[in-house]
């Protein structure tokens, strides 16, 4: 395994953000092609709109990636852990978004999808050598709420959704119920105001990690800093075993990462 701190070096990091990403966004693709072997990646904004052009383009790119033979001992990267392999494109986006729509696809093609999503142990880790455990749960609580709202009806009432999904601390024995007056205290303490679970636009400024007004920066730096060197360990690895690979990630893991995996592959 290659070292972290290595990977760490070799990426672009978020104070690199404002140069590196211009005429990259809204969707940035590349790809590395080595004796036959190949990583396209395709870095998304994240949509359960099927008419967004973004879908259209990832099937072009992934139509290429079969055309030229790379569907052959091949893997299917998404984001955020693997997917239900639904019944249509359109059920797919609606549903899991751009994960959701590559694992379709790459059902299609009989090949397999994998999510290289770090623990949430290692993440601490990590992370807990930059700040605090409190603002990383006041992060992964905005996280929650955030992705909470983003979902389409019918969904499960916001309590059962964290209880499902927030770190343990919130949560009472058995999973009965979630701990509101834990995650006030803990967000009073590090945003001084409670825990705003309807504030929508505060919640996309808090994981948002380029914004210099978001109060938990530092954090969700650090937070997404570990994914993308976790992510390039496992492409690394996937890649040395002989694996055609193409990711579909979010545009800014994308544009981060590539740096690290053209040095590395």
């Amino acid at each position: 395994m290659i070292e972290e701190e290595k990977i760490e070096r070799l990426m672009y990091s978020y104070d690199d953000w404002n140069t590196v990403a211009k005429g990259k966004t809204p969707n940035y693709f590349f790809q590395i092609e080595k004796n036959g072997q190949a990583l396209h990646y395709f870095g998304t904004t994240h949509s359960r709109d099927i008419t967004n052009p973004q879908y259209g383009a990832i099937r072009e790119h992934w139509q290429e990636f079969l055309k030229r033979g790379y569907g052959t001992n091949a893997v299917a990267i998404v984001e955020g852990g693997v997917r239900t392999v639904h019944e249509s494109e359109e059920v797919a986006v609606e549903k899991d978004q751009d994960p959701g729509f590559i694992t379709f696809l790459a059902a299609q093609a009989s090949v397999p999808a994998f999510s290289p999503e770090p623990s949430r142990e290692a993440v601490c880790t990590f992370v807990s050598k930059k700040t605090s455990e409190e603002a990383l749960d006041c992060y992964y609580l905005a996280r929650i709420a955030h992705a909470w709202h983003g979902r389409k009806e019918p969904k499960p009432p916001l309590e059962r959704y964290l209880i499902r999904n927030a770190p343990a601390r919130f949560v009472s024995e058995g999973d009965e119920a979630f701990s509101f007056t834990e995650a006030n205290r803990i967000w009073q303490k590090i945003l001084g105001r409670p825990f705003d679970r309807e504030g929508i636009e505060f919640l996309a400024l808090l994981i948002n990690p380029t914004k210099a007004e978001n109060p938990l920066r530092d954090t969700v730096r650090a937070t997404s800093t570990y994914r993308n060197i976790h992510i390039v360990q496992e492409i690394v690895r996937l890649y040395k075993e002989g694996k055609n690979i193409f990711v579909v990630y979010g545009g800014a893991h994308a544009i981060l990462q590539e740096p690290a995996l053209r040095e590395l592959l």
